[in-house]
Formats: C-alpha cells, sequence, structure tokens
C-alpha cells in the first residue's frame, strides 16, 4: 500500500454519497497474478472499493481506506482479459464506480506455482510452531536452573527442602507452559474445517486474511458475527481444502454455499457487507 498526499480536501460532505472518483484506475501488471492500482483521490470517500471482473463477472474485491490512492493487489483468481474498478464508499453509501480499465490481460499462476506457495505457507506455520515450543521449553529450563541453585545455597535442610519444593514447582508449571504452548501453536487454526471441502452450487465469501500473518480469530469473530445476523451456512476454511482455491495464496475464508443462483447469491453479499463495517468485502464466487 502506497499513501500519497492528494489535493485540498475541499468541503466535508454533509449528506449523500461520494460523488464520482475519477477517470479509470491505472493498472500496472507486476506478476502473472497481481497489479498495482493507481486511482484519482475522492475527497468525500472513507473507503476505496476495488473490484475486478471478466465476462462482466466478480472475480475478485478487495478494499482500502481513504487516503490510500494506490494498491498492490496480489493473488488474483484465474488468467485472461481482466476489468478493473474503483468505487468511493463513506457513511451515507456507494459512490459511482469509476469507468472499467480492461486493457489487462492477466497470466495467472501455473499448477506448480500455486502448489509451492501453498508449500511455503505450511512451512512458515509449522516453523512457528516449533519456535514457540522450543523458546517455551527454554523457559522452563532456565527456571528449574534457578530454582536449583536456590536450593544449593539455603542454609538449612528445612531452607533446601523448600527450595526443591519451589524448584519443582517451577519445572512443572513452565513444562505445563510449554506443553500449552505447542498445543496452542499446532491448534491454532482449530475452529477452521481441515477436511476438503467443494461449494455447492453459486457461494460468496465474506471475509478473507493470509493464513501467513493473519489472525485467524479475526475470522472466527466474522463468522459469529454472521451467524447472529442470521447468515445461514456460515463457515471457516482454508483456501487450501478447496478443490480450485479462488487465490494462489493460502487464505483464511468465511464463506457460505448452496445458494440457488447469482442473483440470490449477490443480494446475500449486498445483505451482509454491513454486519463489521469496513471488514466484510463480500464476493460471489461461480458454481465449482
Amino acid at each position: 500500500m502506497v499513501f500519497r498526499p492528494g489535493a485540498d480536501a475541499g468541503p466535508q460532505l454533509t449528506a449523500g454519497r461520494p460523488p464520482p472518483v475519477g477517470p479509470a484506475p491505472t493498472v500496472t501488471v507486476l506478476g502473472p497474478d497481481s497489479v498495482q492500482l493507481d486511482w484519482e483521490p475522492n475527497p468525500y470517500a472513507q473507503i476505496y472499493l476495488l473490484r475486478a471482473s471478466r465476462d462482466n463477472r466478480l472475480v475478485f474485491a478487495d478494499q482500502v481506506e481513504a487516503p490510500i490512492v494506490s494498491f498492490v493487489w496480489t493473488a488474483i483468481p484465474g488468467a485472461g482479459p481482466t476489468c478493473f474498478q474503483v468505487v468511493p464508499k463513506n457513511d451515507n453509501g456507494e459512490g459511482p464506480a469509476t469507468p472499467a480499465n480492461c486493457d489487462v490481460t492477466l497470466q495467472g499462476l501455473t499448477a506448480a506455482e500455486s502448489s509451492a506457495a501453498s508449500a511455503s505457507a505450511e512451512a512458515s506455520s509449522s516453523s512457528a510452531s516449533a519456535a514457540a515450543a522450543s523458546e517455551a521449553a527454554a523457559s522452563a529450563a532456565s527456571a528449574a536452573t534457578a530454582a536449583a541453585s536456590a536450593a544449593a545455597q539455603a542454609s538449612s535442610a528445612e531452607a533446601a527442602s523448600a527450595a526443591a519444593a519451589a524448584a519443582s514447582s517451577s519445572v512443572a508449571a513452565s513444562s505445563s507452559a510449554a506443553a500449552s504452548s505447542a498445543a496452542a501453536a499446532s491448534a491454532a487454526g482449530s475452529s477452521v474445517a481441515a477436511t476438503t471441502f467443494t461449494p455447492r452450487r453459486s457461494w460468496v465469501i465474506y471475509y478473507r486474511t493470509p493464513v501467513t500473518g493473519g489472525v485467524v480469530q479475526d475470522a472466527e469473530k466474522v463468522t459469529a458475527a454472521l451467524q447472529q445476523a442470521g447468515a445461514q451456512r456460515v463457515q471457516l476454511i482454508e483456501s487450501t481444502t478447496l478443490a480450485q482455491p479462488p487465490t494462489s495464496t493460502p487464505f483464511f475464508l468465511v464463506i457460505a454455499d448452496d445458494f440457488p443462483d447469482e442473483a440470490t447469491a449477490v443480494g446475500e453479499c449486498a445483505a451482509r457487507n454491513g454486519v463489521v463495517p469496513g471488514v466484510i468485502a463480500c464476493t460471489v464466487q461461480p458454481p465449482a
């Protein structure tokens, strides 16, 4: 993301949706599944919605907060001619979208590149778990050494006995902490469905956060909020469990499936985008 100073912010909009952003965004292709978008600032926008589409169907969406007017967009699914638009949004709703920039053709990642990205993310996750367990074990050993030293320096049998008891207690507590740390690290995605998932009919992605560097608890909160709002069939999954992952980078996804047609799925997205304002950016996915 790039922050750029824009023109004078101008008067604050007191009512109504923001006016148009301006001309179509400038799109610079950075890789087979990544681009950089640049667009004109809008003094009335609080959020910019970013949309990528093919054949008049939305394939990917994201959002950034103003005053950002440049965004590096990675892991765009699929390949082929792709159109990009920017939509300004504030508390009063969405303004008109920019004209579409359709002078872009993405090559997409090969199957081997996609598999390599997934393997890299899994390796990073395993390394983090091992590091957490190792750190806890080292802490336990240090505590035991300190307690043993206190026992050796005790001037009486009673003091030595007390120090030894303290050493035993400290080792037990530290060992328990090490075990808890290792368990927490290995179970970080315990609320995430681990089996292979095949969506039924049209489906939607309400929220996504990267597996590497993301926070699964955020996805869990979004899942709970949607369920409390009455959304049906909401699930938290990893994109790698899909037969055809929508992105090459592994993500935690909050999804729902089994919508009878695309129009129903679009209506679901429109109804749920405000459940967690500024967080949920629902996108419709075609049938698997």
